[in-house]
């Protein structure tokens, strides 16, 4: 779960439009035609009765509080909006640009207390947040750029620090709501981006890790172009090594990847390496899949399930792996945690899957075309004229 989820979605069942419909919980979430934000059934993105709270800058992060009564919602543009998420109100504004850009993820930890992290000028940072007197109170920071940040129990957050500028060790780093932050060093894993400008463009090299978290687990998995793992016990930050321990390759513009934790001892692993020849207007660029592949941690050993899947979503006890053809239709596979082909969806020329938990929304630009299951593959509904929405986890109700 990202870091603007506070908490897993726990919010009152409302009865849907239709006989016989299922009941779901309602969600909330900004929907990219109206520029609005409200609640939605989750099954078929109908906005459910209510106000609705125009926010016209978007939200690229959200976190709601823990008495469930109000979020903070953060622009891309360095602006969180404080809002009353039962009354759809407007209660507050602040910005961040000054200490953070933009806030590129947010965690309302505690009432009194919400941890922002965003980049400024290639320097990030923790921002301690007051959300009852809008200001900054301590920002902390960080040697390098930040990204998946995950929501620990007890008020805590992990995140994965990098390199910019530079390569180096990977870092996981664990704050808490009053701004403490705790580093652990995976020496044995370099990562990191150089920029360089040679000739008539710019060109960069990367060493792009997966990060992924158990959060029940206390552990954290970092996982290197060469299928290391490091694993970090977050609680006493003691770092172990799994799989191949060697000196980084040289890569001429580098790899990059992806991991997630399924639970039951197995992590996903997936990403691709690029590499370009030529300069300037001659430059080509090409892309070697690293697959999808299922690392058991018990045992420490692995499987490859797709060897051309680049990137993936995670769903309802499926990882969705779209196979890219741009242009005509695409074919979306859906594999289970076990390894097996569950059902393959076809995607039309210029739509786009969006998944949320058990459901995926099939959307055209800001139109959405259909609602699949993402256990099964049917299609749960099929509205027309309807918004396609960002919906954001957050402990709340309408």
């Amino acid at each position: 779960m990202r870091f603007y989820a506070a908490a897993a979605v726990a919010v009152l069942a409302a009865g849907l439009a239709g006989a016989g419909a299922a009941k779901e919980r309602p969600v909330l979430g900004w929907a990219y035609a109206s520029k609005t934000i409200a609640w939605f059934d989750p099954a078929t993105l109908r906005p459910l009765p209510g106000a609705k709270l125009p926010l016209g800058a978007g939200v690229c992060a959200a976190s709601v509080s823990p008495a469930g009564t109000r979020a903070a919602l953060a622009s891309c543009s360095g602006q969180i909006t404080f809002a009353d998420v039962r009354r759809m109100r407007r209660v507050g504004e602040m910005f961040v640009t000054s200490a953070l850009g933009n806030a590129s993820a947010v965690a309302w930890l505690r009432a009194d207390r919400l941890l922002a992290t965003g980049s400024r000028d290639g320097d990030a940072a923790v921002a301690v947040i007051d959300p009852v007197r809008r200001r900054i109170v301590k920002v902390v920071p960080l040697a390098g750029p930040v990204s998946g940040e995950t929501v620990l129990p007890g008020g805590r957050v992990a995140f994965l620090v990098g390199n910019s500028g530079s390569f180096g060790p990977a870092r996981v780093a664990v704050a808490d709501a009053d701004g403490t932050v705790r580093v652990a060093v995976a020496a044995r894993i370099s990562t990191g981006s150089i920029v360089r400008s040679d000739g008539d463009a710019p060109s960069m090299t990367r060493r792009g890790v997966g990060f992924a978290v158990d959060a029940a687990g206390g552990r954290a998995f970092v996982v290197s172009p060469d299928s290391t793992v490091a694993e970090v016990d977050l609680r006493t930050l003691e770092v172990a090594y799994h799989g191949p321990v060697r000196a980084p390759a040289k890569y001429v513009d580098g790899p990059a990847r992806q991991a997630a934790w399924l639970g039951d001892g197995m992590l996903a692993v997936t990403g691709a390496d690029y590499a370009t020849s030529g300069t300037g207007s001659g430059a080509k660029v090409t892309m070697t899949p690293y697959g999808l592949r299922l690392v058991d941690t018990a045992t420490w050993t692995s499987r490859t399930l797709d060897p051309n899947a680049t990137s993936f979503q995670r769903g309802a006890g499926v990882l969705l792996v779209e196979t890219p053809a741009p242009g005509s239709t695409r074919t979306v596979t859906a594999w289970s945690d076990d390894g097996a082909v569950r059902y393959t969806l076809r995607i039309p020329p210029q739509a786009y899957l969006n998944v949320y938990g058990g459901h995926g929304y099939v959307c055209q630009s800001t139109g959405l075309m259909r609602v699949v299951s993402t256990a099964t593959g049917a299609t749960v509904a099929a509205p027309r004229g309807r918004s396609c929405v960002r919906l954001l986890d957050g402990s709340a109700s309408p």
